[in-house]
C-alpha cells in the first residue's frame, strides 16, 4: 500500500483490513474506464513532477506544490487554437474547426 492507504497496513481487525479495499473499489468503479483511466494518468504525471521536483512529496499534497504544477501544466500545455479556413456553413461567412 502506499499513499493515503499506508495507515492501513496498521489494521490488525480482519474486518477493517477487508475494508481498505473497498473504497478503491468504489471509487474506481464510479466512473466509466476511460474516465477512470484518464485521471490515472494524470495523477501520475503529478506523482512523476513530484518526484522529480519537489523531494517526492506527492501525499498528502502542499498546497503551494500543487499550485505551482498547476503552473507547470499551464505552461508547458500547447494552446488549442482556432483556425479560421474560409467561407462555409457557419453562417457568418467563417468555418471554424
Amino acid at each position: 500500500m502506499e499513499g493515503i492507504w499506508k495507515g492501513t497496513a496498521d489494521f490488525v481487525d480482519p474486518y477493517l483490513q477487508g475494508l481498505t479495499l473497498r473504497p478503491q473499489k468504489s471509487v474506481l468503479s464510479a466512473r466509466a474506464p476511460a474516465t477512470t483511466n484518464t485521471y490515472h494518468r494524470a495523477f501520475k504525471r503529478w506523482r512523476d513532477f513530484a518526484v522529480s521536483n519537489l523531494k517526492g512529496n506527492y501525499l498528502p499534497a502542499n498546497l503551494i506544490h500543487v499550485a505551482v504544477y498547476l503552473e507547470h501544466v499551464l505552461e508547458s500545455t500547447i494552446p488549442i487554437v482556432l483556425f479560421i479556413v474560409g467561407p462555409q456553413d457557419s453562417g457568418d461567412g467563417l468555418s471554424y474547426r
